[in-house]
């Protein structure tokens, strides 16, 4: 990083400010002509004798002269802001674009910050700088150069043309300018070491808060929600502590600013006016002169301003370089490779300390195919060692080796050949398929490249930024063999299926939305698949799915779902949306609909109050429900106070969208209102499908349930099943969904959904996955790459039957793989080549199973 903000702005952006200062420098004689034109007006125009006047090669009585006077100001006003916008749109370019700069500089130091300076380094305060801290950095920065030039230019101008007019006036209104310059200085020194220390301060409150809702679980079940508050609130006081003395300050010179810039007019009112009585001024050059004191004091605020701000966010910029710019980086080196080489450690140690679980004199050699396991406790040291193996971390003594490769380095240098997986991974808040793939990008996409790549390619080179767009195709499939993305995810299935969790894909791909634009084939198969379930009398769903029939009222589906018989294409559409568009509305008010929807709405408001009310407006309740957030509460109470005094013609255009919405997401079986049971009122609605269907467009947003083609707004199963499991059979979901898939694969075409699944979203973090659903995912990712070393610290270790089906699927997916096992189960390094027992941080026995056990065997 360049080590100061002057330094960082100019070499980022000197062409821009370049452009900047030139506009600014057009300008100035623009401003010059504004304060020359109105002394004309009144000395000339107004008061002037001698007509006609020459102006610009014109003869012009007086009216003509003042008319083009006038003219001439607009004129020029609308240049001198059309210059304005020009240069402030350019200050918020150049702005932002270092903003994108410093960001992603950021950013990148941080990924190639030394693996110590990582684990030391909290997430939280990298998202505080990243995200908050730079900000007013990048917006000052496209100020830097142009408002002192732009600023002082003006001031310049206003000056020189008071001077001008009488040089005794114009010392006048900058004999105070000097005490400011004084003054201001020294005050703001103040500011920016209070701003460096409320910089540390929200930076250590961003960690606390990281690592508090990081340990959620740990703070309620030991009860320390009550300490942690006390720690924030601490933080927070100290906080406020520091803001209120930058208020005192910051205001303190504010009030000296505004009374100084308002004790000048004094002189040039009095010493002014009494030139003027005694004819020496003219009384157009004292108005011009109070004019351009009124503008004199935009320009020296802002350099006041520009002064301030300049060493507030100098201040920000080297709090950053001290946290980011001065460490070492690590660089991306030539990898080295281990395929078919041993791994040679020789008597290593590493930074961590012993008692902390670290390792001390530890030799090894891993050979090519070997099974190692690495018997001992996570905090004696194997976790550490581990870490040392996978190239995780860097030894502090001995020497690494990897064929003609000797150094500490070496390891962390084979990233192409290592994986490390342990007992809780680190999972992407992706797909299925990101996370396995993860393991296999490349340096860069490939594939169709975005309509703008020629704009994001220049706005890259100029904030130097990547300008690779990471929706294109990364994953490197020339590194392992296969041709394409679909070979590959029929690779990522196959390891996903030897790792068991094909019936988790097969259930998520179930209740997976496809779009058919994006993936034809799928949506194509799922056509074919309804054909055959639905042709298939043994499939035994009758009684447990509710078909989309046209003219029967549909129990499990919403209101809105009954009235159009079809589902709108985007999830995103919810029922407010329907309920907003006029499409919609006026369809609803063509077929005498509108006042029937408002009314089940009412309806079904009325109960909800009165329910709530009652149960003390339980939050639980509102959220189980799901038809209304608890805010809104109120809302609906105060519509259907005002619907018991009026009719509901009277209701506002946003009562009745709240009262649509409402009665839209109405489902008979699964809320249980009462407010859909009349036969009259079903048959009503079922009766408006058709006409409803003739007044709105659907096309792009809206699809039938009796289209034949596939419908995006629903999940596949319901696509497959061409209707619903039924809401009010509890037992009907996984009968369902193991029926469907009995008689899928009875037709072998059970791949496709599967295919979907490895499309579906795994959560936050992987939040909808358990932990051993976790450890798979991770588990594939590393198998993927087809490592030439696999290092597992506490994964499919020990002897139950899923662990041995996990260890005979690596076996099976990478045959005579080379793998180093983390484990306390001895059991397990019985099957092992090389056992290697830890115990305090130092090997105490190492070599075959039957060494090591030779004496447990013979007792």
């Amino acid at each position: 990083m360049d080590r100061t903000l002057l330094q960082f702005v100019w070499k980022s952006s000197w062409r821009d400010q370049l452009i900047i200062v030139i506009a600014s420098l057009v300008s100035f004689p623009i401003i010059l002509a504004t304060l020359y034109i109105p002394k004309l007006i009144v000395d000339e125009a107004l008061r002037g004798e001698n007509f006609p006047k020459s102006y610009l090669g014109m003869e012009l009585e007086q009216l003509d002269f003042l008319i083009a006077l006038c003219a001439s100001l607009l004129a020029l006003i609308i240049v001198n802001n059309g210059v304005k916008y020009f240069i402030n749109v350019q200050k918020g370019l150049t702005g932002e674009r270092l903003l994108r700069r410093l960001r992603y500089v950021v950013f990148e130091r941080v990924t190639l910050f030394p693996l110590p300076r990582l684990r030391n380094t909290s997430p939280g305060e990298v998202v505080q700088i990243v995200a908050a801290e730079v900000e007013p950095i990048g917006g000052f920065a496209g100020e830097m150069v142009a408002t002192p030039v732009y600023q002082g230019g003006q001031l310049l101008v206003y000056i020189g043309f008071i001077l001008a007019q009488d040089p005794f006036l114009g010392l006048a209104a900058i004999f105070l300018f000097p005490v400011q310059a004084y003054v201001v200085p020294k005050v703001q020194r103040i500011v920016v070491r209070l701003v460096q220390k409320r910089i540390r301060n929200v930076r250590s409150m961003t960690a606390e808060i990281n690592e508090a809702v990081g340990g959620m679980e740990a703070m309620r079940i030991n009860d320390a929600r009550e300490w942690h508050l006390a720690r924030m609130s601490e933080r927070l006081y100290t906080n406020f502590r520091i803001r209120y003395r930058i208020f005192l300050l910051k205001y303190a010179i504010k009030f000296a600013n505004n009374v100084i810039n308002n004790i000048t007019p004094f002189f040039f009112y009095s010493f002014g006016g009494y030139l003027v009585i005694q004819g020496r001024m003219e009384l157009g050059a004292l108005v011009a002169i109070l004019a351009a004191y009124k503008d004199i004091a935009s320009p020296w605020r802002e350099l006041l301003n520009y002064y301030q701000s300049y060493s507030d966010i100098s201040a920000r910029y080297d709090a950053v370089y001290d946290a980011y710019g001065r460490e070492r980086l690590v660089g991306r080196p030539e990898p080295v490779r281990l395929q078919g080489e041993e791994i040679v450690l020789d008597n290593i140690g590493s930074d961590v300390p012993l008692e902390a679980g670290g390792v001390e004199e530890v030799s090894l050699t891993i050979r090519p195919g070997q099974t190692v396991v690495v018997l001992g406790e996570e905090e004696g040291g194997r976790t550490v060692l581990l870490k040392l193996i996978a190239g995780l971390a860097l030894p502090a003594r001995g020497t690494v080796r990897v064929g003609s490769e000797r150094g500490r380095d070496v390891l962390t240098r084979a990233y192409r050949d290592l994986a490390h997986v342990t007992r809780a991974p680190h999972i992407l808040s992706g797909t299925f398929r990101e996370n396995v793939a993860y393991s296999l990008l490349g340096q860069q996409g490939h594939g169709e490249k975005p309509e703008d790549w020629a704009r994001r390619e220049r706005e890259a080179r100029l904030t130097g930024a990547t300008p690779e767009n990471p929706e294109m195709d990364w994953v490197d499939y020339e590194r392992i063999g296969i041709r394409d993305a679909e070979a590959f995810d029929a690779y990522v299935l196959e390891i996903l299926g030897a790792l068991g969790l094909t019936r988790e894909l097969f259930i998520r791909g179930l209740w997976t939305r496809l779009d058919p634009r994006r993936e034809p084939q799928l949506a194509e198969q799922a056509m074919a698949a309804r054909q055959l379930v639905t042709r298939d009398a043994d499939a035994g769903l009758s009684g447990l799915v509710e078909r989309w029939q046209r003219d029967a009222y549909l129990e499990n589906a919403t209101l809105a779902e009954n009235l159009f018989f079809g589902v709108p294409d985007s999830p995103k559409m919810r029922s407010a949306t329907l309920a907003r568009r006029t499409d919609v509305r006026k369809a609803l008010v063509a077929t005498g609909m509108e006042e029937e929807v408002l009314r089940i709405g009412l309806e079904a408001a009325e109960m909800l109050v009165e329910l709530l009310g009652s149960l003390g407006r339980d939050g639980a309740l509102v959220e189980q429900l799901g038809l209304i957030e608890h805010a809104e509460i109120e809302d609906y109470a105060r519509i259907v106070a005002a619907q018991r005094r009026r009719s509901l013609r009277w209701l506002s255009r946003g009562d009745k969208v709240m009262l649509m919405r409402l009665a839209f997401e109405i489902v008979p079986l699964r809320h249980r209102l009462g407010v859909l049971d009349s036969p009259e009122r079903r048959e009503r609605i079922v009766k408006a499908r058709r006409p409803l269907r003739a007044r709105i467009d659907a096309e792009g947003w809206l699809h039938y349930f009796d289209d034949t083609g596939y419908l995006p707004g629903l999940p596949l199963i319901e696509n497959v099943l061409g209707g619903r499991p039924r809401i009010d059979r509890r037992d009907a979901q996984p009968p369902v969904e193991q029926r469907l898939g009995q008689a899928m694969l009875s037709h072998d075409i059970h791949q496709f959904v599967i295919a979907a699944g490895l499309r579906t979203e795994v959560g936050l973090a992987g939040s909808t996955l358990s932990p051993s659903q976790a450890r798979r995912v991770a588990l594939a990712r590393a198998l993927a790459a087809k490592p030439a070393l696999l290092v597992l610290d506490g994964v499919a270790d020990d002897s139950s039957d899923n662990h041995r089906a996990l260890r005979e699927a690596m076996e099976k997916i990478q045959p005579g793989g080379t793998r180093v096992f983390g484990t306390q189960n001895e059991a397990l390094a019985r099957e092992a080549d090389l056992v290697v027992r830890l115990s305090r941080g130092k090997v105490v026995a190492s070599g075959p199973p039957s060494e090591i056990f030779a004496s447990d065997d013979a007792a």
